[in-house]
């Protein structure tokens, strides 16, 4: 039942947008460094994930992907948290709770809120999933299972 709605979801939410290259955004680390579409790794598939620390699902979809990471090596998988890094203890916690020493898994955070005007609407749990070429492939509203994300980057 759970992949039948997930895939329901993927389904009812690829957008018209299709194929739409990757918006030329910028958040900032808890270093205070700037990540952008041009700081990212080139040739990769990117999932952006949009949560919240304390989001009870969206630590769900970290367990996910972290029981899975083997299958996402080649993926970069950028997580950003709504709001600015007033506290980087959580920030950084949650990172080492679920990908400690992932290279591949980037945190940062949307300080100047501009992730709606970039992405469209979205709410904590909402991933959006690129292809090697930064081409859309997919936006999900809610968490979805590491198979689903794998299976729409056709993997």
């Amino acid at each position: 039942m759970k992949k039948l709605f997930a895939t329901g979801v993927i389904l009812l939410t690829i957008m018209s947008s299709y194929g739409q290259q990757l918006p030329d955004f910028h958040f900032q680390n808890a270093r205070g460094e700037v990540v952008s579409q041009a700081t990212l790794p080139e040739g990769q598939p990117l999932v952006i994930f949009f949560f919240d620390l304390y989001c009870d699902a969206c630590q769900q979809q970290a367990e996910w992907i972290s029981a899975h990471l083997d299958a996402f090596q080649d993926v970069t998988l950028l997580w950003v948290m709504y709001g600015p890094i007033t506290e980087p203890e959580p920030f950084v916690e949650f990172k080492n709770t679920y990908f400690k020493d992932a290279p591949n898994v980037l945190f940062c955070a949307d300080g100047q809120f501009m992730f709606d005007i970039w992405f469209g609407y979205s709410e904590a749990g909402s991933l959006f999933i690129y292809d090697e070429s930064r081409n859309f492939l997919a936006k999900a509203e809610s968490i979805m299972p590491a198979s689903s994300i794998l299976k729409v980057m056709g993997k």
